[in-house]
């Protein structure tokens, strides 16, 4: 079984998408899970993981239900308010099971530290006990925020999206590396290896392709996923070309690790029994 393990699937009338206006250009438009799909079972994938993209539990229930009519959907990512410390919802949503991981947006969180902070420790020991990963959405400057929550938190199944959006045209990369090495340390922190296209400009594949050696030589074959960051992905370049610029990666750097990082990683990660119900 090969997974996308971050997809998006949006309506513009839903209305919750304060990101998402115009200015977006490509993005300006409703993403169907039937397109996300196509795209997928086109290039070999049969699952896929939903992601959120609005931080609102009205998105959430949207997703879960698309999650309950689509058989190809392995499970959702969902957001909840972890500012406000809302347990409730999250007990509530977690009921359903395709509820996988939850993703505060921090990347735009000035006070990002404080969301994901002691205050959240009661949301933190509910997503251990069902099992659920945290989903870290952060910028490169950001990384040592999810060092601390690793440490703090060993039980909890962390993700570090997007390889934590590296500044691949920019001379902060050596603080990326340095940041990155840091939180491999941490034993419960895997990397998706996705949304790396999106830090550069078109038509690059070099820095893209070096940031993902850099991350499968940091975390290892068995803490690192692929996913296409559909459509975001489609500012910059193919579903097919991102595919194949990580799978030619990954067979240079291991023999046998294509099974684990386009599958088996994240279908072991996004398992509810993984931790909390065993």
């Amino acid at each position: 079984m090969r997974i996308d393990a971050h997809v998006h699937s949006w309506a513009l009338a839903r209305g919750d998408y304060d990101w998402l206006t115009p200015d977006a250009g490509l993005l300006y438009r409703d993403v169907s899970i039937g397109e996300v799909l196509m795209l997928a079972t086109s290039c070999g994938i049969s699952k896929v993981i939903l992601v959120q993209a609005a931080p609102t539990v009205a998105e959430t229930e949207y997703l879960l239900d698309l999650a309950t009519k689509s058989p190809a959907v392995l499970g959702v990512v969902g957001w909840v308010d972890f500012a406000q410390g809302d347990t409730a919802a999250l007990n509530r949503l977690a009921i359903n099971e395709l509820l996988v991981g939850l993703r505060p947006m921090l990347q735009d969180d000035r006070n990002a530290a404080l969301t994901i902070g002691a205050s959240a420790d009661a949301l933190f020991t509910v997503m251990v006990r069902c099992g659920l990963v945290f989903d870290a959405l952060v910028r490169a400057d950001q990384i040592d925020l999810v060092t601390e929550l690793a440490a703090r938190h060993h039980d909890l199944k962390i993700v570090l999206d997007h390889g934590g959006k590296p500044p691949l045209n920019r001379p902060e990369m050596d603080k990326w590396y340095a940041a990155i090495a840091q939180l491999a340390q941490h034993s419960n922190v895997s990397v998706k290896l996705s949304g790396l296209m999106t830090e550069t400009e078109i038509g690059d594949l070099k820095r893209p392709a070096a940031a993902t050696v850099a991350l499968l030589e940091a975390f290892g074959p068995a803490r690192c996923l692929w996913g296409s960051d559909w459509p975001m992905l489609s500012t910059r370049g193919d579903y097919a070309d991102w595919l194949r610029l990580v799978t030619t990666a990954v067979e240079t750097q291991y023999d046998d690790a294509r099974d684990a990082i386009f599958g088996g990683n994240a279908s072991r990660l996004y398992s509810r029994r993984s931790i909390g119900n065993d």
